[in-house]
Protein backbone atom coordinates (compact mmCIF):
# COMPACT_ATOMS: atom_id res chain seq x y z
CA UNK A 1 0.00 0.00 0.00
CA UNK A 2 1.50 3.23 -1.10
CA UNK A 3 0.46 6.76 -0.10
CA UNK A 4 0.21 7.70 -3.64
CA UNK A 5 0.21 5.97 -6.88
CA UNK A 6 0.82 8.79 -9.74
CA UNK A 7 -0.59 7.35 -13.01
CA UNK A 8 1.71 9.06 -15.91
CA UNK A 9 5.28 10.06 -15.88
CA UNK A 10 5.40 13.34 -17.78
CA UNK A 11 7.11 16.38 -16.39
CA UNK A 12 4.23 16.90 -13.76
CA UNK A 13 3.85 13.42 -12.94
CA UNK A 14 8.35 13.34 -11.93
CA UNK A 15 7.54 16.85 -9.78
CA UNK A 16 5.33 15.28 -8.24
CA UNK A 17 7.49 12.27 -7.75
CA UNK A 18 9.96 14.51 -6.55
CA UNK A 19 8.03 15.81 -4.17
CA UNK A 20 6.57 13.19 -2.21
CA UNK A 21 10.44 12.00 -1.83
CA UNK A 22 10.92 15.51 -0.45
CA UNK A 23 8.63 14.53 2.08
CA UNK A 24 9.05 10.91 2.89
CA UNK A 25 5.49 10.24 1.30
CA UNK A 26 5.59 6.46 -0.17
CA UNK A 27 3.97 6.13 -3.79
CA UNK A 28 4.09 4.76 -7.29
CA UNK A 29 4.40 5.78 -10.62
CA UNK A 30 2.79 3.52 -13.47
CA UNK A 31 3.93 5.16 -16.92
CA UNK A 32 1.89 4.12 -19.97
CA UNK A 33 4.73 3.99 -22.56
CA UNK A 34 8.48 3.08 -22.63
CA UNK A 35 10.09 6.12 -21.61
CA UNK A 36 9.47 8.63 -19.32
CA UNK A 37 9.11 13.04 -20.14
CA UNK A 38 6.05 12.38 -21.89
CA UNK A 39 5.51 14.94 -24.45
CA UNK A 40 8.89 16.50 -23.82
CA UNK A 41 10.56 13.14 -24.80
CA UNK A 42 8.35 11.88 -27.31
CA UNK A 43 7.42 15.44 -29.49
CA UNK A 44 9.91 18.43 -27.84
CA UNK A 45 12.94 16.84 -27.09
CA UNK A 46 14.64 19.74 -28.57
CA UNK A 47 12.51 22.05 -27.61
CA UNK A 48 13.97 24.86 -25.03
CA UNK A 49 11.81 25.62 -22.02
CA UNK A 50 12.19 29.14 -20.84
CA UNK A 51 9.02 29.89 -18.18
CA UNK A 52 10.23 27.61 -15.20
CA UNK A 53 11.21 29.17 -12.26
CA UNK A 54 13.17 26.62 -10.41
CA UNK A 55 15.55 26.06 -14.10
CA UNK A 56 17.32 28.88 -16.33
CA UNK A 57 16.60 28.15 -19.84
CA UNK A 58 17.29 24.45 -21.22
CA UNK A 59 16.35 21.90 -24.05
CA UNK A 60 13.71 19.62 -22.94
CA UNK A 61 15.65 16.50 -22.91
CA UNK A 62 17.93 17.81 -20.48
CA UNK A 63 14.48 19.01 -18.13
CA UNK A 64 13.50 15.68 -18.49
CA UNK A 65 17.14 13.53 -17.09
CA UNK A 66 17.09 16.29 -14.55
CA UNK A 67 13.87 15.53 -13.21
CA UNK A 68 14.15 11.47 -13.53
CA UNK A 69 17.90 12.31 -11.30
CA UNK A 70 16.13 13.22 -8.65
CA UNK A 71 14.06 10.90 -8.04
CA UNK A 72 14.03 7.24 -7.13
CA UNK A 73 13.45 4.79 -10.32
CA UNK A 74 12.48 1.69 -8.19
CA UNK A 75 9.19 3.39 -7.69
CA UNK A 76 8.54 3.70 -11.13
CA UNK A 77 6.70 0.55 -13.20
CA UNK A 78 7.32 1.54 -17.57
CA UNK A 79 4.98 -0.22 -20.16
CA UNK A 80 2.27 0.25 -17.34
CA UNK A 81 -1.24 1.01 -19.19
CA UNK A 82 -3.89 1.74 -16.45
CA UNK A 83 -7.35 0.83 -17.70
CA UNK A 84 -9.42 1.62 -14.37
CA UNK A 85 -9.48 3.26 -11.01
CA UNK A 86 -11.89 1.47 -8.33
CA UNK A 87 -12.30 3.80 -5.20
CA UNK A 88 -12.71 1.50 -1.88
CA UNK A 89 -13.65 2.87 1.53
CA UNK A 90 -10.15 3.24 2.74
CA UNK A 91 -8.20 2.90 -0.46
CA UNK A 92 -8.14 3.01 -4.28
CA UNK A 93 -7.31 0.00 -6.61
CA UNK A 94 -5.59 1.06 -9.75
CA UNK A 95 -5.98 -2.35 -12.14
CA UNK A 96 -3.06 -2.07 -15.74
CA UNK A 97 -3.85 -3.11 -19.29
CA UNK A 98 -1.03 -5.80 -17.97
CA UNK A 99 -3.57 -7.32 -15.35
CA UNK A 100 -1.56 -5.57 -12.40
CA UNK A 101 -3.47 -4.52 -8.97
CA UNK A 102 -1.69 -1.34 -7.53
CA UNK A 103 -3.11 -0.29 -3.86
CA UNK A 104 -2.79 3.52 -3.05
CA UNK A 105 -4.23 5.36 -0.29
CA UNK A 106 -4.99 8.25 -2.98
CA UNK A 107 -4.42 8.04 -6.98
CA UNK A 108 -3.43 11.17 -8.55
CA UNK A 109 -3.68 11.43 -12.50
CA UNK A 110 -0.90 13.49 -14.44
CA UNK A 111 -1.14 12.43 -18.04
CA UNK A 112 -1.36 15.17 -19.37
CA UNK A 113 -2.69 15.32 -22.66
CA UNK A 114 -2.62 11.29 -22.89
CA UNK A 115 0.28 9.17 -23.94
CA UNK A 116 1.92 8.60 -27.10
CA UNK A 117 3.38 5.73 -28.80
CA UNK A 118 5.98 6.13 -31.56
CA UNK A 119 4.63 5.72 -35.26
CA UNK A 120 5.72 2.56 -37.09
CA UNK A 121 6.96 1.82 -40.20
CA UNK A 122 3.47 0.81 -41.17
CA UNK A 123 5.32 -2.76 -42.68
CA UNK A 124 4.06 -6.66 -42.40
CA UNK A 125 4.77 -8.25 -40.09
CA UNK A 126 6.87 -5.04 -38.20
CA UNK A 127 5.88 -6.31 -34.37
CA UNK A 128 7.74 -9.79 -34.81
CA UNK A 129 10.88 -8.00 -34.74
CA UNK A 130 13.05 -7.32 -31.80
CA UNK A 131 15.33 -5.40 -33.56
CA UNK A 132 12.73 -2.81 -34.81
CA UNK A 133 13.10 0.07 -32.54
CA UNK A 134 11.29 2.97 -31.55
CA UNK A 135 13.59 4.53 -28.74
CA UNK A 136 17.13 4.85 -28.35
CA UNK A 137 18.33 4.86 -24.70
CA UNK A 138 21.84 3.55 -25.24
CA UNK A 139 23.68 3.42 -28.15
CA UNK A 140 27.21 1.14 -27.65
CA UNK A 141 24.88 -2.06 -28.40
CA UNK A 142 25.20 -1.09 -31.86
CA UNK A 143 28.89 -1.00 -31.85
CA UNK A 144 29.50 -2.21 -35.47
CA UNK A 145 26.22 -2.75 -36.28
CA UNK A 146 24.66 -2.56 -39.56
CA UNK A 147 21.84 0.09 -38.48
CA UNK A 148 18.97 1.75 -40.89
CA UNK A 149 17.46 4.97 -39.07
CA UNK A 150 14.39 6.10 -40.69
CA UNK A 151 12.91 9.52 -40.14
CA UNK A 152 14.33 13.27 -40.84
CA UNK A 153 13.62 15.19 -37.72
CA UNK A 154 16.26 16.31 -35.01
CA UNK A 155 15.70 13.29 -32.77
CA UNK A 156 16.61 11.02 -35.89
CA UNK A 157 19.77 13.52 -37.06
CA UNK A 158 20.67 13.11 -33.38
CA UNK A 159 20.69 9.43 -33.34
CA UNK A 160 22.83 8.80 -36.21
CA UNK A 161 25.54 11.31 -35.01
CA UNK A 162 25.51 9.04 -31.76
CA UNK A 163 25.46 6.19 -33.33
CA UNK A 164 28.47 6.89 -35.67
CA UNK A 165 30.71 7.02 -32.62
CA UNK A 166 30.35 3.21 -32.53
CA UNK A 167 29.93 2.09 -36.04
CA UNK A 168 30.63 2.68 -39.58
CA UNK A 169 27.48 0.81 -40.53
CA UNK A 170 24.77 3.54 -41.00
CA UNK A 171 22.22 4.25 -43.43
CA UNK A 172 20.08 7.13 -42.58
CA UNK A 173 16.34 7.00 -44.76
CA UNK A 174 14.12 10.12 -45.20
CA UNK A 175 10.74 10.17 -47.23
CA UNK A 176 12.02 13.85 -48.23
CA UNK A 177 14.45 15.02 -50.47
CA UNK A 178 14.89 17.84 -47.36
CA UNK A 179 15.64 17.01 -43.83
CA UNK A 180 12.98 18.66 -41.19
CA UNK A 181 15.96 18.58 -38.29
CA UNK A 182 18.89 20.61 -38.49
CA UNK A 183 21.41 18.72 -41.09
CA UNK A 184 24.37 20.37 -39.71
CA UNK A 185 24.40 17.99 -36.87
CA UNK A 186 25.20 15.23 -38.69
CA UNK A 187 27.38 17.39 -41.52
CA UNK A 188 30.95 15.73 -42.30
CA UNK A 189 30.41 12.45 -40.75
CA UNK A 190 31.38 10.28 -43.53
CA UNK A 191 30.12 7.33 -41.74
CA UNK A 192 25.77 7.88 -42.39
CA UNK A 193 24.97 7.02 -45.74
CA UNK A 194 22.14 9.74 -46.28
CA UNK A 195 19.13 7.92 -48.64
CA UNK A 196 16.61 10.33 -50.01
CA UNK A 197 13.63 10.64 -50.73
CA UNK A 198 12.62 6.92 -49.87
CA UNK A 199 10.20 5.09 -47.71
CA UNK A 200 10.38 1.87 -46.80
CA UNK A 201 8.97 -0.83 -48.62
CA UNK A 202 9.28 -4.01 -46.89
CA UNK A 203 11.20 -6.12 -44.15
CA UNK A 204 13.11 -9.16 -45.34
CA UNK A 205 13.79 -12.02 -43.50
CA UNK A 206 15.75 -15.19 -42.98
CA UNK A 207 14.72 -18.31 -40.67
CA UNK A 208 12.09 -15.91 -38.93
CA UNK A 209 15.04 -12.99 -38.34
CA UNK A 210 14.80 -9.91 -39.70
CA UNK A 211 18.23 -9.38 -41.70
CA UNK A 212 16.90 -6.23 -44.35
CA UNK A 213 15.07 -3.70 -45.53
CA UNK A 214 13.65 -2.86 -49.02
CA UNK A 215 13.05 0.88 -49.38
CA UNK A 216 11.30 2.32 -52.64
CA UNK A 217 12.72 6.02 -54.20
CA UNK A 218 9.87 8.44 -54.36
CA UNK A 219 10.59 10.17 -57.00
CA UNK A 220 11.65 7.39 -59.79
CA UNK A 221 10.31 4.27 -57.79
CA UNK A 222 13.20 2.54 -57.89
CA UNK A 223 14.16 0.12 -55.20
CA UNK A 224 17.20 -0.57 -52.82
CA UNK A 225 17.63 -3.91 -50.34
CA UNK A 226 19.70 -2.75 -47.53
CA UNK A 227 21.36 -5.29 -44.71
CA UNK A 228 20.60 -4.40 -41.57
CA UNK A 229 21.21 -5.88 -37.83
CA UNK A 230 18.88 -2.78 -36.47
CA UNK A 231 15.82 -0.56 -37.82
CA UNK A 232 15.40 2.49 -35.46
CA UNK A 233 12.31 4.30 -36.12
CA UNK A 234 11.93 8.13 -35.76
CA UNK A 235 8.78 9.08 -37.16
CA UNK A 236 7.42 10.87 -34.17
CA UNK A 237 4.21 9.54 -31.94
CA UNK A 238 0.74 8.99 -31.97
CA UNK A 239 -1.93 10.57 -29.45
CA UNK A 240 -3.70 8.26 -27.30
CA UNK A 241 -6.57 9.43 -25.30
CA UNK A 242 -6.74 8.04 -21.79
CA UNK A 243 -10.22 7.25 -20.21
CA UNK A 244 -10.83 6.32 -16.81
CA UNK A 245 -14.25 6.19 -15.15
CA UNK A 246 -14.08 10.20 -13.62
CA UNK A 247 -15.73 13.36 -15.01
CA UNK A 248 -14.36 13.96 -18.19
CA UNK A 249 -14.51 17.06 -20.75
CA UNK A 250 -13.17 17.12 -24.11
CA UNK A 251 -10.11 19.43 -22.68
CA UNK A 252 -9.21 16.54 -19.68
CA UNK A 253 -10.62 15.25 -16.31
CA UNK A 254 -12.91 17.99 -14.63
CA UNK A 255 -12.34 18.72 -10.50
CA UNK A 256 -12.94 20.76 -7.96
CA UNK A 257 -10.99 23.81 -6.71
CA UNK A 258 -8.55 21.44 -4.86
CA UNK A 259 -8.17 19.15 -8.11
CA UNK A 260 -10.36 16.81 -6.38
CA UNK A 261 -12.05 14.61 -9.25
CA UNK A 262 -14.31 12.05 -6.52
CA UNK A 263 -12.98 10.63 -3.32
CA UNK A 264 -9.28 9.48 -3.09
CA UNK A 265 -8.77 10.89 -6.87
CA UNK A 266 -6.87 14.15 -7.79
CA UNK A 267 -5.67 15.14 -10.96
CA UNK A 268 -2.66 17.82 -11.90
CA UNK A 269 -1.20 19.34 -14.72
CA UNK A 270 -2.25 19.64 -18.58
CA UNK A 271 -5.06 16.53 -17.72
CA UNK A 272 -7.40 18.86 -16.12
CA UNK A 273 -10.00 19.64 -18.45
CA UNK A 274 -11.91 22.35 -16.64
CA UNK A 275 -12.86 25.97 -18.36
CA UNK A 276 -9.79 28.17 -18.47
CA UNK A 277 -6.98 25.69 -17.34
CA UNK A 278 -3.73 26.84 -17.78
CA UNK A 279 -1.61 23.92 -19.69
CA UNK A 280 1.89 24.65 -18.76
CA UNK A 281 4.28 23.29 -16.74
CA UNK A 282 4.31 25.67 -14.07
CA UNK A 283 0.65 25.85 -13.78
CA UNK A 284 1.32 22.08 -13.17
CA UNK A 285 3.72 22.41 -10.71
CA UNK A 286 0.80 25.08 -8.52
CA UNK A 287 -1.41 22.00 -8.80
CA UNK A 288 0.78 19.88 -7.15
CA UNK A 289 1.38 22.16 -4.10
CA UNK A 290 -2.09 22.26 -3.82
CA UNK A 291 -2.73 18.77 -3.98
CA UNK A 292 0.29 17.95 -1.08
CA UNK A 293 -1.24 20.76 0.84
CA UNK A 294 -4.76 19.23 0.89
CA UNK A 295 -3.67 15.52 1.16
CA UNK A 296 -0.93 16.35 3.69
CA UNK A 297 -0.64 19.71 4.81
CA UNK A 298 2.98 19.83 3.40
Amino acid sequence: MKRVIIIGGGPIGLYLAKKLEENNLSYLLLEASEILGGQLSMIYPEKVIADLKEYKPLIAKHYVEEAIRQINLDNVVLNEEVISIDVKENHVEVISKNEHVYLGEYVIIATGLGFYKPKPLGLENEHLYENILYYLKDYHFLENKRVAIFGGGDSALDWAKQISQVTNHITLIHRRSEFRGNVNTIRNINSIDIKTPYVPESLISEDNKLVGVKIKNINDESFLELEVDYILVNFGSLPTKVSFDVPTSNRGVLCDEYRCVKNRIYVAGDAIGNEGKIKRIEDGYKDVHLILKTLFNV
